[in-house]
């Protein structure tokens, strides 16, 4: 139960000093506004869960949230939910115990689009928790990456109402080590 708090906490904490992002792309920056708003209302709403107790065992779930990328020594700021953001897809099939998940849509603080798509393997659950390799490609360093990673996710709340997902990512040909943080629920 602990280690849920600990996500959550974590991520709220990441978020506390996030303000108002400047940038050029009008679409694009409400776009990130957009994500950037969401992550702070999970983050609030989520924020004094505990890791779900007992998991559903019948039926499906698709959660949606957001996902931040912090990209090598980059820190959030008064500016930024995280430089980039992304809408994160979190889908559980509690009666066979698998997961799957999706980050799709990304956008620069500055309201630039990124491009790129990454997928969370699918494979099982156990008990509340994954970790699963995380694949795709992403814009790192000037080019359009390979990716490839592992993400740790963790259900929340009654009836498996919440997931958080955290973890480390690389791009092939680049040095550049990339974090990624999310929060959604169905």
């Amino acid at each position: 139960m602990k280690s849920a708090i600990i996500l959550v906490s974590t991520m709220t904490t990441l978020l506390s000093a996030c303000g108002g992002g400047t940038g050029t792309g009008v679409d694009g920056l409400q776009e990130y506004q957009d994500l950037k708003v969401g992550f702070d209302g999970l983050a609030l709403k989520y924020r004094d869960e505990t890791a779900t107790a007992v998991m559903p065992t019948e039926g499906t779930a698709t959660y949606t949230g957001v996902a931040g990328f912090l990209f090598g020594a980059e820190t959030v700021d008064a500016d930024a939910l995280a430089k980039t953001a992304s809408t994160l897809t979190v889908n559980a099939n509690f009666t066979n115990g698998g997961m799957s998940g999706s980050m799709t849509d990304f956008y620069y603080y500055d309201g630039s689009s990124v491009p790129g798509s990454l997928t969370i393997t699918g494979g099982p659950l156990t008990g509340n928790t994954f970790t699963r390799p995380v694949t795709g490609n992403l814009f790192v360093d000037g080019d359009l990456r390979p990716i490839a990673g592992t993400v740790e996710g963790l259900f929340a709340g009654n009836d498996a109402k919440a997931v958080g997902v955290v973890g480390d990512l690389t791009a092939t040909g680049s040095a550049t080590a990339i974090s990624v943080f999310g929060l959604a629920e169905r």
